[in-house]
Formats: C-alpha cells, structure tokens, sequence
C-alpha cells in the first residue's frame, strides 16, 4: 500500500475506480482505500524513491494534551474510518487490523455470550 504523501496516477485508473472514496474524510484511509482498489484493477502500486523536506506545521497530536475533547474526536474519526475500511477490504488485509484492546474487548464480549 502507498501513503498519500505524494500520490500519481493515469487519469483513467482513477475514474476506472470512481475516484478518491469521500467517506473517508480528510484523515485516514483514502490513500490505503486508493491503492487496494488500483490492485484491485490488476495494476501495481510502486513507491519512487523521491526525498522530499516537510515543512508543515507537524502533527495534531501535539495539541491533544490542551485539548482532549479534540483528541476524542479525531481518535473517534479514526477509529470510523479503519471500520469502513476494514468493511471494504476486511476480505484482502492479511490480518485483523482491529486494535488489540478492541480485539480483547470483542473475544471477551463473545466468551460471555457463548457462556450464557
């Protein structure tokens, strides 16, 4: 899979494929989405060597301690948009990428439900 640092691609694949999916928001998953679906095409996914220097302002999650009600809500839409990927292509991931607290949670909700 490619981060979406830098993202290229022939114009017919991506309306071959509808497109970036929206439902992903601006956070997380569109880029993973993109490139399961252009493999999903038969096409290939390649990473180009090319340094580049970040000038941004670095990560939200600097701000989280001032703000929890901010970290709350960026974890919740994290934590969203995994699920609707998981959702899409659950069936292509070579693993269970749900957190290993949540798969805890889940083995042990269904442990109690099995014993009733």
């Amino acid at each position: 899979m490619v981060d979406g640092v830098c993202l290229c691609l022939p114009r017919a694949v991506m309306e071959s494929i509808g497109g970036l999916d929206e439902g992903y928001g601006f956070f997380h998953g569109y880029d993973k989405d993109l490139s399961l679906a252009v493999r999903e095409m038969g096409r290939r996914c390649v990473v180009v060597h090319a340094p580049f220097l970040h000038r941004g302002g670095g990560t939200r999650a600097r701000e989280f301690g001032a703000n929890p009600e901010q970290a709350h809500r960026d974890v919740a839409l994290r934590d969203a948009v995994t699920n609707r990927f998981v959702a899409k292509w659950g069936h292509r991931l070579p693993c269970d990428v749900r957190p290993r607290p949540r798969r805890i949670r889940d083995w042990i909700a269904a442990r109690l439900l099995a014993a009733r």
